[in-house]
């Protein structure tokens, strides 16, 4: 696909242009899972790197999946099964979404490509009022939004209103909104279902390759995007010549 047609760019966000998954930040994902485990494996305090590098290798398992595969790891007894929702819920009450930073290049990567007349976006899977207040928190970011999208009615949708979700939804309201084709929207996520539904919208797919997590690059690249970067500012290099 040709990148010379593109004219807006949609962002997922967690994980995308906010680093969730920073080891090294309290409320983080990884930092969130970890805490929880050692509540209720305190001999695990003195592992807790090793707990979170754990986290980042079975990061395509469900969180319960996840618990299971350390206590085996650690030989530990199984947390009981009518625990699971508790301890679940534990997990959630530790991740603090003021604590989790953007990662270094993504305000100044949207910020350049605002400055170079394309639209720039969020679209993302968080709820809409969340993440309308989550994206607040950093003003560099957001005043250089021309909208963000996640799960809610749009009478503007072509159509017919749609329950929005990534992919399809968000694209058809964008050429309806801005008077484009899906040719010239580009679809930048981290995860394997962003590059899957950036594809099948027939959008130009950029995936965001965390390297922490193992093996990350090639589960991207079986859907075929367009780019792969390791990192948000590359895709000035291809789009600005920067």
């Amino acid at each position: 696909m040709n990148p010379d047609t593109i004219r807006l760019f949609m962002f997922d966000y967690d994980g995308t242009l906010r680093d969730s998954m920073n080891p090294d930040v309290p409320g983080t994902k990884p930092s969130a899972f970890a805490q929880a485990v050692i509540d209720h494996h305190p001999t695990l305090n003195v592992r807790r790197d090793e707990v979170k590098q754990l986290y980042f290798a079975t990061s395509r398992m469900n969180r319960i999946r996840q618990l299971h595969l350390v206590e085996e790891r650690f030989g530990l007894t199984p947390i009981a099964a009518e625990k699971e929702n508790e301890w679940s819920e534990r997990f959630d009450s530790y991740i603090n979404e003021r604590e989790m930073p953007l990662f270094p290049e993504a305000a100044t990567t949207i910020a350049a490509l605002k400055l170079n007349g394309y639209l720039v976006g969020i679209c993302s899977s968080v709820p809409q009022e969340k993440l309308v207040e989550v994206v607040s928190y950093f003003p560099t970011l957001k005043d250089n939004l021309d909208f963000i999208l996640r799960n809610q009615k749009w009478s503007k949708a072509p159509g017919r209103e749609a329950n929005f979700l990534k992919g399809l939804p968000y694209v058809a309201w964008a050429c309806g909104r801005y008077n484009l084709q899906p040719e010239q929207i580009a679809f930048v996520g981290d995860a394997e279902e962003d590059m899957r539904v950036g594809y099948d919208a027939g959008t130009f797919t950029i995936g965001r390759v965390d390297s922490r997590i193992p093996g990350r690059r090639e589960v991207l690249a079986q859907h075929q995007p367009d780019l792969l970067v390791n990192s948000l500012d590359e895709i000035l290099s291809l789009f600005l010549g920067k």
